[in-house]
């Protein structure tokens, strides 16, 4: 038995990699690295399958890797899976990269589903991870995006994390594995290769075992990770409010430290939140600039007073008027649905938000529901005078990032409700009504 062997054993007996009742889909490119991991399989005694992916981007390059790893499935008696790329299924204007990543792990899931694998295993090695970590620190990251490549996540396993690329080549010609290089791993022409091809060699000239200095680095780490995810959940227990369609975070705890700073972009990472987005929101909390908001890719980011509103930005816009016609009716918004009822005295009042009730005298069908805009005015219930609904909602303290969602209920040119805050105080049920128009608000 191989020293390399006996170290692989080990990292997959300690770290609760595989274990003899699981079935193991093992992805084999036909390269050096996986080549090495399913000889390292064969050794063993663990229940695995081959699949092969041919991207058909390397011409016969690519029918030669798929040969190879075919005749090695045959050689060893091993289920062989294998998905050929048709060029309809690359997109254009689209990261090659990501499109073969997406390929690639919609594969694992569809055999493991089909034929019963509960672990994938892949070839990442040492140097794999130290360029992940490398290129990270060059595009920005948080601390997680330092520790590399983890060694387990969800059902898939990478067991010679603890092994270089040279430790690898060293086995793969003592032990006599066939393998195919792939040319394309010369060129700089993704930003990978570069890290691989230029800045590593220069950083081994000042350490010469960087990808074990690496390794152990990583461990602290991802210690490190634990003990902000640790801080960052307390955190978020006790000051974040989830809701039907945004987030509030009270901001009682956050004083200008890194370590805040730290704690804050952990729990704004669902936010799709960057390194500089990030800087730009700290500045606003420093300086209090209540009403201000940062923008991610995917959400709002509002300060309002000593709490952040986030809201996803929606990808759809509100059609410019919804007809309300007699009742009864079902009015579907994109988010929300308005149902209207005929009701009759002795009229049951359900003093809620989500529901309003007006005098039917006073009704014209059909009426219309539109976004509110600046200039509109109504008279709140229980007042006597006008008030312009953009001072109604300041009153409220609503933040901007839902002032944008909010909207009104029109009969001809009188707001007669502001869905789901508060109804005309002319269009109010009284002694002499007989017959209202009940109105609920259901937020999907």
């Amino acid at each position: 038995m191989s020293d390399m062997f006996e170290r692989f054993l080990t990292i997959i007996n300690t770290s609760s990699l595989i274990a003899h009742a699981d079935k193991v889909l093992v992805a084999v490119s036909g390269g050096l690295d996986s080549m090495v991991l399913l000889h390292l399989l064969r050794q063993s005694e663990f229940h695995f399958g081959i699949c092969h992916i041919n991207y058909g981007l390397r011409n016969k390059d690519s029918e030669s890797d798929e040969a190879l790893v075919a005749k090695v499935a045959e050689e060893i008696g091993c289920s062989f899976h294998l998905k050929k790329v048709k060029s309809s299924e690359w997109k254009k204007n689209q990261s090659i990269q990501m499109m073969a990543r997406e390929i690639r792990y919609d594969f694992f899931g569809e055999i493991s589903h089909q034929y019963g694998y509960n672990k994938i295993a892949t070839a990442h090695h040492a140097n794999d991870s130290l360029e992940t970590a490398l290129l990270h620190f060059v595009k920005g990251t948080g601390i997680s995006g330092l520790t590399g490549i983890p060694v387990q996540r969800d059902y898939v396993i990478r067991p010679l994390l603890s092994f270089t690329k040279e430790e690898l080549k060293e086995f793969a010609v003592q032990n006599h594995v066939t393998w195919r290089e792939d040319q394309s791993n010369a060129t700089n022409k993704y930003q990978r290769n570069i890290i691989r091809n230029e800045v590593i060699p220069l950083l081994r000239g000042i350490n010469p075992q960087i990808e074990h200095t690496f390794l152990n680095t990583s461990k602290y780490l991802r210690g490190a990770e634990m003990a902000l995810k640790t801080i960052s959940q307390k955190i978020k227990s006790e000051h974040f409010l989830e809701k039907k369609d945004s987030q509030e975070l009270s901001l009682d705890w956050f004083d200008n430290n890194e370590l805040n700073e730290a704690v804050l972009f952990e729990i704004l990472k669902y936010a799709q939140i960057n390194a500089t987005q990030l800087s730009d929101l700290v500045v606003v909390i420093i300086k209090n600039e209540s009403g201000k908001q940062v923008e991610t890719s995917s959400h709002h980011i509002l300060l309002d007073r000593n709490r952040l509103f986030i809201q996803k930005r929606s990808l759809h816009h509100e059609p410019s008027a919804y007809l309300v016609s007699s009742p009864p009716q079902s009015i579907s918004l994109t988010n929300a649905r308005i149902k209207t009822t005929l009701v009759k005295r002795p009229i049951d009042l359900v003093k809620r938000k989500e529901f309003a009730f007006l005098n039917l005298e006073k009704i014209k069908f059909p009426m219309k529901i539109r976004a509110w805009q600046q200039g509109d005015w109504f008279v709140p219930f229980g007042m006597k005078g006008r008030k312009l609904l953009s001072d109604f909602m300041i009153d409220l303290k609503i933040p901007v990032t839902l002032k944008k969602d909010i909207q009104v209920l029109m009969n001809e040119d009188d707001i007669v409700w502001v869905i789901g805050y508060r109804t005309d105080d002319r269009y109010k049920i009284d002694s002499q009504t007989t017959e209202a128009l009940m109105l609920e608000h259901e937020i999907l």
